[in-house]
């Protein structure tokens, strides 16, 4: 429904103001703020994200119900604090592997909907943290560790990493170029397996088991604006191959969002 919005024109008011009552009818039962099991701490900050950066989009339509929106955006809040909570107290690998960069997200996209500055410290907190993993060669160790889906896993943490520099980017932070540019040192290994995935299987001697197919769009939306800032021409084959990139963990249609019009 977001993307029906932002793709229309002129601009479809009806489809924004229905996802504003989804939305509302979420907010008003308290949706995904209950006791969750350790799978249900995961899905609600993957929702969580969803939903904030859908809202994102529509927020700003005209003829929205205030009222609305004020109690969308107070959930969201309330949401964003279960996730910092759960990131929080989490022990063991998930306070430090792709969970806590996609839980960085969600918590990101929050604190744009809320302008809420200590939200949007946590979510670039994490961030710095994910930058002190990426090693040398551009690898992630709790991601390496998962053997045969070793690549799988960096494309997946990828995409959370590079929507955060895109935020930050839109708030005055180069997030890019922190920690010695440590974020291109995974992009470039993660393009580099696209095609390849030698290095993957010398260092966890596994085949790995990813090879771009059926999720293809879905795991490589991150390449739009990634490929829009730094034109690394690997990533035009691939973008050509899947367009359009899309995936609601991340807002939806990111060609639209994010794409050069015209590819190489």
């Amino acid at each position: 429904m977001t993307d029906a919005y932002v793709r229309s024109k002129p601009a479809d008011g009806a489809a924004a103001s229905c996802t504003l009552d989804w939305l509302h009818g979420w907010a008003a039962g308290d949706g995904l703020l209950g006791d969750v099991t350790n799978q249900g701490g995961y899905e609600r900050k993957w929702s969580l994200a969803t939903i904030a950066l859908a809202y994102l989009k529509i927020r700003d339509a005209p003829g929205l119900a205030s009222e609305r929106k004020q109690a969308v955006e107070a959930w969201i809040g309330r949401l964003a604090g279960k996730v910092v909570a759960d990131y929080d107290t989490k022990k063991g690998k998930d306070s430090e592997n792709n969970h806590v960069y996609w839980a960085a997200l969600a918590v990101g996209a929050s604190a744009i909907v809320g302008n809420d500055g200590t939200l949007f410290d946590w979510a670039v907190a994490k961030y710095r943290f994910a930058l002190t993993q990426i090693q040398t060669d551009g690898t992630l160790p709790l991601e390496v560790a998962r053997k045969s889906k070793a690549r799988h896993y960096h494309v997946f943490s990828l995409e959370p990493l590079i929507m955060l520099a895109e935020m930050g980017a839109a708030n005055g932070l180069d997030l890019y170029g922190e920690a010695g540019g440590a974020l291109h040192r995974l992009a470039a290994r993660v393009i580099e397996s696209l095609n390849d995935p030698g290095h993957f299987e010398r260092l966890t001697g596994a085949k790995q088991d990813w090879t771009g197919g059926k999720f293809g769009g879905h795991m490589i939306v991150w390449a739009e604006p990634y490929y829009t800032r730094f034109k690394d021409p690997r990533l035009v084959a691939w973008i050509s191959r899947f367009r359009p990139l899309s995936h609601s963990g991340i807002g939806g249609d990111a060609t639209h969002a994010f794409g050069v019009k015209v590819l190489p």
